[in-house]
């Protein structure tokens, strides 16, 4: 089933190639600005922020400040031609959904708590897809939150019906006023039935920065697993954000007098077990509405999918 091609390849000079050749522009990534693409051992990620130049909230001093996210928003598609199988090593699960966090990316007025790496306090919301030995898969919905002020959270988690699925919807909804968080996630049948489940949190940090990603089942934990590889499917993700007491989506064309900015991360530093890298290849999309294309790359072998 895999086709190693570039055996005498090692990880190291793989990575770099990997790293070079998919870098994607700011109009691709639906932003005004990209901040430098990060390497991690566990996720590919875009997250996104929309910031004005003014007067902050904390403390309120002049200077450049992230809009509040309101929403985080992620569509997973899985048509007929969807394939998913271990890696080298066996690795047999892939989670994939959205994140709000506490850090916006460009902030350059603190620079400290911008995104130099995945946001310091940050809940996330995603499916886990775990590959059988016949190639099918089963599906599990997880939250959780990271970070010193969301320690409390602790991992919501649960099993998906067995069925034949279309695609999957999560989302993480901020109430300002309230600061609480609202997760839902939504699995439609081809049968036409759907699984819904929501549930409500605390969130009493600053709303500043969304997320997109694809992650390894040790996100959040000390131990870094690779992916499997997955060919076939699609994401499409949005989010939305207040400006000026006004509510506007993106990625795409920011609200007037702000920016959009993106930051890129991509799986590719290797661990005693991770040789399996992961990048955003290709992304595009109109307002409000953002697709992307993720690739996963082991001994020589790459695949394309969501």
């Amino acid at each position: 089933m895999r086709k190693y091609l570039l055996m005498g390849v090692s990880l190291f000079l793989l990575s770099l190639i990997f790293l070079n050749a998919s870098a994607l522009t700011a109009s691709q990534l639906g932003a005004n600005y990209t901040e430098s693409s990060i390497g991690t051992k566990f996720v590919t990620a875009i997250a996104y922020s929309d910031e004005y130049q003014g007067i902050g909230p904390c403390p309120p001093y002049y200077g450049y400040w992230p809009n509040t996210i309101i929403s985080a928003n992620e569509n997973i598609y899985l048509p007929n031609s969807f394939t998913y199988y271990p890696s080298v090593t066996g690795t047999d699960q892939i989670i994939v959904g959205v994140g709000i966090g506490s850090n916006g990316v460009y902030m350059p007025t603190y620079p400290a708590w911008n995104l130099n790496d995945l946001p310091n306090e940050t809940i996330y919301a995603r499916f886990m897809f775990t590959v059988k030995p016949d190639n099918s898969y089963s599906v599990s919905y997880i939250a959780f939150g990271t970070g010193p002020n969301l320690s409390y959270i602790n991992i919501i988690n649960g099993n998906v019906p067995k069925g034949s699925i279309s695609w999957l919807y999560v989302q993480e909804y901020y109430n300002q006023g309230k600061q609480t968080l609202t997760i839902t996630w939504i699995v439609h049948y081809t049968n036409n039935s759907q699984f819904t489940y929501t549930t409500i949190l605390s969130y009493v940090v600053y709303s500043w920065s969304a997320l997109s990603f694809v992650a390894t089942n040790s996100i959040g934990t000390n131990e870094f697993n690779q992916l499997p590889f997955v060919n076939g499917g699609s994401v499409s993700f949005w989010f939305s954000y207040l400006s000026n007491g006004q509510i506007y989506g993106g990625p795409g064309t920011p609200a007037s007098g702000t920016s959009i900015y993106a930051e890129v991360y991509s799986l590719s530093k290797t661990s005693y077990a991770n040789s399996m890298l992961s990048n955003v290849t290709s992304a595009s999309g109109v307002t409000g509405s953002w697709s992307y294309t993720f690739s996963f790359s082991e001994n020589g072998q790459t695949t394309y999918g969501l």
